[in-house]
């Protein structure tokens, strides 16, 4: 359907002629295959057509708490027992895993599991433990980066 024909509304993508909807995550499966445009050819949003962006009569609720420092956000929760997981990925953008060493992932304190994660054809991981950060660092090396530490040839 060309572009032209449609039109985002709503967090849905509308058909202007039949008034057919679909919601942005019907559709994102299909969108990940797809090659990502060229910014010459994107047509962004003109401000005219901001829905919240410069409109004074959009006023978070919450506006004060984050101003004065005191809102609270998902990630502040805290729950018994909760654990934390990270997603380890290259630095650069296209980079590939090099190596994974899980066993001295494993070894840091709190580190309950390392899972691998294959997404878009490219490897990812991820580690669970008690508490954030730490690990990652002992997971991963990527191709095209070098470490101190790292062989030479």
């Amino acid at each position: 359907m060309p572009v032209a024909e449609v039109r985002a509304v709503q967090h849905e993508v509308v058909h202007q002629a039949t008034g057919r909807r679909l919601g942005y995550g019907e559709l994102a499966a299909d969108a990940a295959e797809m090659p990502v445009p060229k910014a010459n050819v994107l047509r962004l949003k003109s401000p005219a057509e901001f829905r919240y962006i410069g409109k004074e009569q959009v006023r978070p609720v919450d506006l004060e708490a984050i101003g004065k420092g005191r809102a609270t956000y998902g990630m502040d929760m805290r729950l018994p027992g909760m654990v934390y997981a990270v997603v380890a990925r290259p630095p650069v953008v296209g980079g590939t895993l090099r190596r994974v060493d899980s066993a001295k992932a494993l070894a840091v304190p709190g580190v309950l599991k390392v899972v691998e994660i294959p997404a878009s054809g490219r490897a990812r991981l991820s580690a669970a433990g008690r508490r954030s950060g730490g690990c990652t660092k002992h997971m991963v090396g990527h191709a095209g980066t070098r470490r101190s530490g790292d062989r030479m040839g």
